[in-house]
């Protein structure tokens, strides 16, 4: 395995929950819930192969693996920390773990209970196989300020073609 020595790359992502109230729960689950993890300039993160998730003990099933569009939707009744392995498509390259709060109740009674933070990943000495997969995609922090407004106005565009 062939080590690119004395580079250090740098990739942004996004990690967040929304919860939405049941509005007559017919179980004890009194939300619905998403977990995501996405680029924050809507690049594909082809360098993730998978995450997995542990959850609350009390889920059926609480460590789950979500591959790519790496979503998670779910049902539940309480607050807690979502641990999170993130892998990467270079078998070389060691997993990192974070830790997200699934935030189910806002502060001013929200409709939709967003909770997100960024995270920044820096590979440090990537194997060949890995810079080649991120030199393919764009930094999300490097790059001038016009190549961020252009991102910006990109992701603008997409999201307004989305609309109904």
């Amino acid at each position: 395995m062939k080590r690119i020595e004395d580079v250090n790359i740098t990739r942004s992502i996004i990690i967040g929950t929304s919860a939405s109230l049941i509005k007559n729960p017919t179980t004890d689950n009194t939300h619905t819930w998403k977990f995501y993890v996405k680029s924050p300039t809507n690049t594909p993160m082809n360098y993730i192969s998978k995450a997995v998730l542990t959850l609350h003990e009390t889920f059926k099933d609480p460590v789950r693996t979500i591959t790519h569009p790496f979503v998670l939707e779910e049902k539940g009744w309480g607050e807690f920390n979502i641990n999170v392995k993130l892998f990467f498509n270079d078998l070389n390259e060691k997993f990192i773990t974070l830790s997200h709060f699934l935030k189910l109740y806002g502060e001013n009674n929200e409709e939709v209970v967003v909770n997100e933070k960024r995270e920044t990943i820096v590979f440090r000495s990537p194997s060949k196989r890995l810079y080649d997969m991120l030199d393919d995609e764009e930094a999300c922090d490097d790059g001038s300020d016009e190549e961020k407004i252009e991102n910006a106005l990109k992701y603008v565009l997409k999201k307004y073609e989305e609309l109904p």
